[in-house]
């Protein structure tokens, strides 16, 4: 048969290159000579000659030296091609030879067995141990071998399909490039066209290379994967031998470790107990040895113990993938059906689980730091003891020096032994260390097989029929069925293994005594549930840890049942030796017991005066009407779970039989019954509960909600009839996730939305009280507040300090949405199994990007797309939103001032902007070698027009760092005074005393002369100007003037109010009192009463305040002229 493969060969080329024979034009003589005349050295030597030329210019000598080098790679190809071809010829002739040579290797090695067992029987440990080394070194290397040759296995199998469309595609290209040849143009240069008819030429030549060479692959494939078979079969031998091989060296290993630890142990044991009779020193320090030798020989235990484990997860490992593989296999060329599905199912039900490994993952790390700790303080103690001599001495430090001669000699006999034991314990140290971290990579491929082969089978077995339709055979069967299950034997049976399991467990009794005080304490419970919501509504006395408080006691309320339902159930599963009806039961009650424990807590939540009503406020009505819906539901629910679960696992291999389906269906009516009464549109409990928010979203949406949970529970029970009953349970297993998590956003959302309302409340309520103190304050100091002045003060401008009802607002809305958010999201990765089209955006792929130290391209799909524009809305969001929470909910809490708190939130926005931006720009593949030219372009606009809008912005960052003015200072900016309301990007607002704003660029208060009245120190003086008249007591005066400010209970102390004598005025003896004040904001109160005092003091010493005079003297030397004058009438006056 050998010598029919190169005849085969031959036949075969002359098949594939017929097609190209019959279809190439007709070429001129005059072309064939030129074709075969045309060669790399002709090119060659062209290309020198145009280089050398003068009469071309270097734009043409460019552009032929491109069409060379173009033709010349072209000649290089089909050059490689044609030896490509030479050399699967040659294997054609000589590759059953080949084969024939590895088939005799491989009957050879099928004759010999897998003996390759090294003696170790001469050898020390430390030898074994560098040989074992060099043996798993050989298998890595064996094992990449055998890989490589498995890869080129498959890729060889699919190389027809990619050979056929590949020469298809090459003759076309030729007769394309033959049929139409460089159009020359008349004016074209002789060079130019030559160069460009050698470029054809040269590519046809090319692609008659490359499809000789597909065809001479073509003809040697089925021979070459001959012989790739077998060589893969040898090398699955050589990797069997040297994984036998490594396995005996390692058991080889671990037994001469264990006897060197056991006879150390039994050596230091000895000279313990020889020791004891001795100075207590001595004696110390051999139960030191003893104790290492014993850690030692527990090392050694531990190191056999992991080596199991590994070889038993390569082994798990390398099942699962040869069954991944061949399930792949299978689904490619028989695609999926009802008899492929059940195996599917049967092997989806034999993976392992993998949060078992996931835990053992992270219990290892601790092991491995542990383990690292020691060996770190064993090779510090090693270094100690290089030194015996200086050992010793330390050790006798503290011995009177006559007893220090006897003891000197134990100690060094005892210190070389604690060297060598110390020496094992490093060596057996590193072991485990070794030891561990490759279990560790071992499992933790494992569990890598083990995630993907699940995910590939449930992204298949979601909609594959996995039984029979429902019929009348299935139906004759449940009487049997009803019988094994209600059979008075399996349950006697049950509650035997359950008492015996509880007698051997106990832990159990403590379970039950904590079910037992619940139980017992329910009334206490409940009777402290309702003490937690006696202050509700009392705005001085309720706080949001009272509803935190009753939540956890409603849970603590809930749990006794469905406790005491899962210690049973997992006595009965986990038990020893136990039979499948009890170990069935165990499964049921334990898978129930959670769906109880769930629809307890609602039940009791929704209790007439429960926390629903009290803390929440939900309507009562719809709250009766819920719990009575609970009472009849929860426990039908339950008890048709436990024997329908107790259906399908008695019955496995028919999924529940006829029995199984139809309980199965009948829990499907229970929650069509259920959703029934709960979303009805006009009648159901949501109805009545949404009833008073009825332009809530919710509550317009309550006919897509009934449709929606009506159809469900139909198309479960539907699709199980027909045979889909995995998909038909994954159903009903979504929808409860689905419920239990929207139902618990919703009491989170009840929790924060309550938190918030207390907060407005309470930060309302401060408010109102400092109004009050305020103005009890002023009433006691004077009684009223008019005056005027020309002092600053805030009251002057009436700027809120916090808008508590938009805060309030803005951090509703944030809650809201966030719930939202987080409740389409939570219901997206609940449903993403039974929804495998949104996958397929995973697949398109929008474009591409490198990355730096990445080799492959980096693909933006649609999903990721999708992704982007979720973080930008949620960005948007957050940079509207957040900080509104924050200043409401923290920075109200602190003792901040008013600008600071606006300095965080606004840095809080341009941080969230930032942060967004740069994950979208970094997600979508941006670099800064992509933008440079922005910035660029941004510099040169900059130099040019965007100087001011710039400086501005860099101007606000600095008031917002630097912070030389704040929210809520005072300040003049000109000839401008007001308080600062909002610092933006471009400009700062200030509001004047007469309620209108002014917009200053922020670049003037870093650039121009700025008075802050408030900026470091409140602290502000004031002077008072008084002019008494010419003759009054000045003394007198300016003692009522400092009386007055001293008096003041808010004029500062220090520095002490003092009043100086001016000058003499016009018409006035003109003092001044200068006083300071610590509050900017009073300064205005103030002035007014200080006023007022001193006016009251000068009256009542009698003190004439002067005021303004001007004597008129008429000159009497001459007569007076006077002249009477009348107004004229006013026209049409009579």
């Amino acid at each position: 048969m050998s010598s029919l493969f190169p005849l085969l060969g031959l036949l075969l080329i002359v098949v594939l290159n017929a097609g190209t024979v019959w279809a190439q034009p007709v070429v001129p003589p005059t072309a064939i000579d030129v074709l075969s005349a045309l060669s790399a050295d002709l090119i060659e030597k062209r290309a020198a000659e145009v280089k050398a030329s003068a009469s071309l210019d270097d734009a043409i000598k460019a552009q032929l030296d491109e069409l060379y080098r173009v033709a010349g790679s072209a000649l290089e190809s089909a050059e490689a091609y044609r030896q490509a071809a030479k050399r699967f010829e040659q294997f054609l002739e000589s590759g059953p030879a080949e084969i024939e040579q590895a088939r005799n290797q491989l009957a050879v090695k099928a004759t010999a067995g897998l003996d390759s067992t090294p003696d170790l029987d001469r050898r020390s440990l430390d030898e074994a141990e560098q040989l074992l080394q060099k043996s798993k070194a050989d298998l890595s290397v064996a094992e990449a071998g055998a890989t490589e040759i498995k890869a080129r296995y498959e890729q060889e199998k699919g190389r027809p399909a990619v050979i056929r469309q590949r020469v298809a595609e090459a003759k076309s290209q030729s007769a394309e490039l033959q049929s139409n040849p460089p159009v020359v143009a008349a004016d074209e240069l002789p060079e130019l066209v030559e160069a460009r008819r050698w470029v054809n030429e040269a590519r046809v030549e090319q692609l008659r290379a490359e499809i000789l060479m597909l065809g001479q692959e073509v003809a040697s494939q089925p021979m070459r994967l001959e012989l790739l078979e077998v060589r893969r079969d040898l090398a699955e031998i050589a990797m069997r031998e040297l994984v036998q091989q490594v396995e005996s060296i390692e058991t080889a290993v671990n037994r001469m470790r264990a006897e060197q630890a056991e006879q150390a142990k039994l050596e230091a044991r000895s000279v313990e107990r020889q020791a004891e009779d001795k100075h207590p020193l001595v004696a110390e320090l051999a139960a030191k040895n003893s104790r290492l030798s014993e850690e030692i020989d527990t090392t050694a235990d531990q190191i056999e113990l992991i080596k199991s484990r590994e070889r038993e997860a390569v082994l798990r490992a390398q099942q699962i993938e040869n069954s991944f593989n061949a399930t792949r296999q299978k689904i490619e060329i028989a695609g999926l059906n009802q008899i492929l599905g059940q195996v599917l199912q049967d092997q989806r039900r034999g993976l392992p689980d993998p949060r078992v490994y996931r835990k053992l993952a992270r219990d290892r790390e601790g092991k491995i730091a542990e383990a690292t700790l020691a060996q770190i303080l064993l090779e510090e103690e090693r270094n100690q003891l290089l030194d015996l001599r200086a050992y010793v001495d330390g050790l006798l430090a503290d011995i009177a020096q006559a007893e220090r001669i006897p003891l000197s000699d134990d100690l060094a006999v005892l210190a070389e032994s604690r060297r060598s034991f110390v020496d094992k314990a490093l060596s057996t140290q590193r072991s485990y260390l070794q030891s561990i971290g490759e279990l560790d990579i071992a499992e933790r491929r494992l569990l890598a097989l083990t995630e993907q082969f699940e995910a590939f089978l449930n992204k298949r077995l979601l909609w594959v029929r996995s039984a029979q339709p429902a019929s009348l055979e299935s139906a004759r069967l449940i009487p049997g069925q009803v019988s094994v299950i209600v059979a008075p034997s399996n349950w006697i049976l049950a509650a035997d293994r359950l008492w015996r399991e509880t007698l051997d467990r106990p832990w159990v009794a403590l379970a039950l005594v904590v079910v037992a005080i619940v139980w017992l304490r329910r009334r206490f419970l409940v009777d402290a549930i309702a003490r937690r919501g006696q202050h509700v509504g009392n705005l001085m006395r309720d706080h949001v840890s009272d509803t935190l408080v009753a939540l956890l006691l409603l849970a603590l309320l809930a749990l006794p049942l469905p406790l005491l339902m899962w210690v049973v159930g997992w006595l009965l599963h986990s038990a020893y030796d136990v039979d499948d009806f009890s170990r069935a039961l165990g499964t049921a009650l334990q898978t129930a017991a959670p769906f109880l424990y769930n629809l307890r807590l609602l039940q009791i939540f929704s209790a007439p005066g429960g926390v629903a009503h009290v803390h929440f406020g939900w309507p009562e009505p719809g709250l009766k009407r819920l719990h009575g819906d609970l009472a009849w539901f929860t426990p039908t629910l339950i008890v048709a779970m436990v024997f329908t679960i107790l259906a399908f696992m008695t019955s496995a291999q028919s999924w529940g039989g006829g029995l199984g389906r139809a309980l199965w269906v009948f829990i499907n009516g229970l929650f069509l019954i259920f959703f029934f009464r709960l979303t009805h549109p006009s009648r159901g409990t949501l109805a009545v509960l949404l009833n008073d928010h009825r332009d809530h979203f919710a509550y317009r949406l309550r006919h897509v909600w009934f449709i929606t949970l009506m159809l469900l529970p139909v198309f479960s029970a539907v699709i199980a009839l027909i045979g889909f009953i995995y998909t038909s349970r994954t159903i009903v297993e979504h929808i409860d996730n689905t419920l239990w998590f929207v139902l618990l956003v919703v009491i989170v959302y009840q929790v924060m939305a309550r938190w918030m309302l207390l907060n407005e409340r309470r930060l309302r309520l401060d408010a109102l009280l400092a109004k009050r103190k305020a103005e009890r304050e002023a009433r006691e100091a004077q009684g009223h507040d008019e005056g005027d002045g020309d002092g600053l003060s805030l009251r002057d401008f009436d700027e809120p300090a916090v808008d508590i009802r938009a805060l309030d607002a803005a951090s509703r809305r944030l809650i809201r949405n966030t719930a939202l958010v987080v409740g389409v999201v939570g219901c997206s990765l609940i449903w993403q199994d039974m929804l495998p089209a949104l996958r397929i955006l995973e697949d398109v792929t929008l474009w591409s990007y490198t990355r730096p130290g990445v080799e492959a391209p980096v693909p933006i799909t649609l999903s990721g797309l999708g992704l982007v524009l979720l973080v930008l809305v949620a960005m948007v969001v957050a940079t509207r939103q957040l900080p509104a929470f924050i200043e409401l909910t923290l920075l109200q809490r602190l003792d901040v001032s008013q600008g600071t708190r606006y300095t965080v939130t606004t840095l809080t926005k341009y941080a969230i902007v930032a942060v967004g931006l740069a994950w979208v720009f970094g997600t979508l593949g941006g670099s800064w070698s992509e933008i440079q030219w922005i910035f660029a372009a941004l510099g040169v606009g900059i130099g040019f027009g965007l100087q001011e809008i710039v400086a501005n912005f860099i101007s606000g960052l600095i008031i917002l760092f630097e912070r030389p003015i704040r929210v809520g200072d005072v300040v003049t900016v000109g000839d401008t005074d007001g308080v600062v309301t909002r610092i933006r990007i471009r400009a700062t607002t200030i509001r004047r005393n007469d309620k209108k704003e002014l917009l200053v660029p922020n670049k003037n208060f870093i650039t121009q002369e700025l008075l802050n009245w408030s900026l470091s120190d409140q602290t502000t003086r004031i002077m008072i100007n008084v002019g008494v008249a010419y003759g009054s007591d000045v003394e007198k005066a300016m003692e009522i003037m400092r009386e007055a400010a001293t008096s003041h209970q808010r004029i500062m102390s220090e520095p002490a109010p003092f009043v100086v004598f001016e000058e003499f005025g016009d018409n006035a003896l003109l003092l001044t009192l200068r006083c300071y004040l610590d509050n900017i904001d009073i300064r205005l109160r103030t002035i007014t009463e200080l006023n007022l005092a001193i006016y009251k003091g000068m009256t009542k010493a009698g003190i004439e305040i002067s005021f303004p005079q001007r004597d008129v003297h008429l000159d009497t030397s001459t007569p007076l002229q006077i002249r009477l004058q009348q107004e004229a009438p006013e026209r049409g006056a009579t």
